[in-house]
């Protein structure tokens, strides 16, 4: 699948996550994650579905000065 691909999934998975009754702030937290991870495996030309591409992508979050934690709520589910 294509980031585009996945994109156009997120609205459903946020019914999805609506579903499984998890908080506003949660579905936030989910989404803040997912939708930059998506911009930029479009943008490096990565397969998103892979671990070295989330690999690359954490590893230049923390690279940019994000702490770990912060990281980590950015892979959250």
């Amino acid at each position: 699948m294509t980031p585009g691909d996945l994109d156009a999934l997120v609205p459903s998975w946020t019914i999805h996550l609506r579903s499984e009754r998890k908080t506003d702030g949660t579905i936030a937290t989910y989404l803040k994650g997912v939708r930059p991870y998506l911009a930029w495996c479009t943008q490096k030309d990565m397969p998103p579905l892979e671990r070295g591409s989330l690999k690359l992508w954490t590893t230049e979050l923390l690279d940019a000065g994000l702490t770990a934690s912060t990281v980590r709520t950015r892979m959250m589910p």
